[in-house]
């Protein structure tokens, strides 16, 4: 089974690099399963949507063969977003080694540990605190601080959609 459902080329929409050019590679799963989410993350898919058109993508040569193709001089780093990226740190690993593009994670920020394993890829990241989840505190705050340094910010963005969905 694919774990990217999609990867395009597209425009930042949110936090402190709203406005810059990146290739989102969005990772199936999650784990965490929030009422707000708009990514359908439940589980890993047959194929990848690779700028609206269905492919099927073998392995990490494959995804990081469809990043270059989309790669133009203007693109700020590579998104990885999900889901949640972080349960994929062998294939984060393998992509990073077949691109030379910066990597920005955006992590809910509940696995320090997988975290910790890929700290030295990544250049930038944006860490969510997940309010609806007080018992994953802790490992938010480990993850933040594992990751500081990184061009960091944290989004705290649960309080917002709960108050929108009220």
């Amino acid at each position: 089974m694919l774990k990217v459902r999609e990867i395009f080329s597209s425009i930042q929409g949110e936090g402190i690099y709203v406005g810059r050019r990146q290739i989102f590679v969005r990772f199936a799963k999650c784990n965490l399963d929030c009422d707000y989410c708009d990514t359908a993350h439940k589980r890993e898919g047959k194929f990848c949507i690779v700028n609206g058109k269905r492919k099927i993508l073998k392995n990490a040569d494959d995804i990081a063969d469809e990043i270059k193709n989309l790669y133009t001089k203007d693109i700020f780093s590579i998104s990885l977003t999900g889901g949640e990226p972080l349960i994929y740190t062998s294939l984060i690993r393998q992509i990073h080694k077949r691109t030379d593009i910066p990597l920005y994670l955006e992590t809910n920020s509940t696995l320090p540990e997988k975290a910790y394993e890929i700290k030295n890829l990544i250049t930038y990241a944006a860490c969510g605190i997940k309010i609806n989840y007080p018992k994953f505190y802790n490992d938010s705050l480990k993850t933040i601080e594992i990751l500081s340094g990184k061009n960091l910010f944290v989004k705290v963005v649960d309080l917002v959609c709960r108050l929108l969905l009220e």
